[in-house]
């Protein structure tokens, strides 16, 4: 499959945007007293990318974290995440819209060449591993 977009989707912290490795959802503010509780931030542990065809993929996992522990590996192809098709560069915020930490997302992806859907128990960005 392939996407019509190379837009940089990436999982927020890097779309969340922020840690390596860490999905989450929401808007970083400039301000150190506006920035959101990290307990409040969802995270799956994967960081999620264009590659140079256009394909939408698992980059990197935490092999520790919720979406490794789903079965997502990476070089999966991501078709969609909560019903939200990955074809256009807002996709990402709009498929974790309102998504919080506890809360299951359903990824749809390719891997090795098998379509197949993952339920993923998002967890807090708070919990995430610490990186060197």
């Amino acid at each position: 499959m392939r996407n019509s977009t190379r837009a940089a989707v990436l999982w927020p912290a890097t779309i969340g945007l922020g840690a390596s490795l860490a999905m989450v959802g929401g808007a970083a503010s400039a301000a150190e007293d506006d920035r959101p509780d990290p307990a409040s931030i969802p995270y799956i542990g994967a960081k999620i990318g264009p590659e140079r065809d256009g394909d939408i993929v698992v980059r990197r996992l935490d092999e520790s974290g919720p979406a490794a522990a789903a079965g997502l590996q990476t070089g999966d192809e991501v078709v969609s995440v909560n019903g939200v098709e990955f074809d256009h560069r807002g996709a990402m915020r709009e498929a974790m819209d309102g998504v919080e930490p506890g809360d299951s997302i359903e990824i749809m992806v390719v891997s090795d060449g098998v379509v197949k859907t993952v339920v993923v128990v998002t967890g807090s960005f708070d919990d995430r591993p610490e990186r060197p």
